[in-house]
C-alpha cells in the first residue's frame, strides 16, 4: 500500500473525528442534483451505512424509496467480496451485520445498482477517491460499470495529489459535498 496515502487517509480520519456536523445537516438537496445530473433514470441506487463520521445519506434513501427508487445498501462478505441487497429505509438500521460489522441487510435480495453513492475519506480534484482502504468497491465496480457518486466534505479535498492513485482506484463521477455538488 502507498505509504503517502495511508498518511494522508488516517490524517483526514482524524479531521472526521473532530468535525462538528449539525444534527439538521440534509444531504437530500445535494445527493438530488448529482443522481439528476449523472443518473436521471437510475431505478436502483446504491447508498450506504453511515460509519466513523460519514456523512448520513438516510433522508435521501427514504426520499427515493418513496418514489418507488430500489435503494440498496453494501454488504460485506468473507474474503473481501461485497454485493449490495436491497433495503426498505423506513425499516430503519439493518439489525443484522455483515463480515465487517457494519449494519446490513445481509438477507435482502441481491440488486446491481445502476448508481453508487460512495462515501470519501478524502476526494481530489481530478475525481479519484479514498476510502477505507479495504478495495469493496474497486473490485465490485470493476466489470459491473455504474455511476459513481461520491459523498463528502469539501474540506477532505486533496489537492496535488494524483500520483497518489493506482489503476485500480475508482474514479467519481461527481461528489456531493457540503458546499454543492462537483461534477468531474
Amino acid at each position: 500500500m502507498n505509504e503517502r496515502k495511508q498518511k494522508l487517509r488516517e490524517a483526514r480520519l482524524s479531521v472526521r473525528r473532530n468535525r462538528a456536523v449539525p444534527a439538521s445537516m440534509s444531504w437530500t438537496p445535494v445527493l438530488r442534483e448529482a443522481l439528476s445530473a449523472l443518473a436521471p433514470g437510475a431505478r436502483t441506487v446504491a447508498l450506504y451505512w453511515p460509519i466513523r463520521g460519514e456523512p448520513d445519506p438516510g433522508d435521501f434513501a427514504r426520499a427515493l424509496a418513496s418514489e418507488g427508487v430500489t435503494v440498496a445498501l453494501p454488504v460485506c462478505g468473507p474474503a473481501r467480496t461485497m454485493d449490495f441487497r436491497r433495503w426498505d429505509p423506513s425499516t430503519g438500521k439493518p439489525t443484522e451485520r455483515d463480515a465487517a460489522g457494519i449494519p446490513a441487510p445481509v438477507s435482502g435480495e441481491a440488486v446491481a445498482p445502476d448508481a453508487l453513492i460512495v462515501p470519501c475519506v478524502g476526494w481530489s480534484a481530478g475525481g479519484r477517491r479514498i476510502g477505507y482502504g479495504g478495495g469493496y468497491y474497486d473490485r465490485w465496480i470493476e466489470g459491473r460499470g455504474g455511476v459513481l457518486i461520491g459523498i463528502g466534505f469539501m474540506e477532505d479535498r486533496i489537492d496535488d495529489a494524483e500520483d497518489l492513485f493506482e489503476a485500480f482506484d475508482l474514479r467519481l463521477q461527481g461528489i456531493a459535498t457540503d458546499a454543492g455538488f462537483v461534477r468531474f
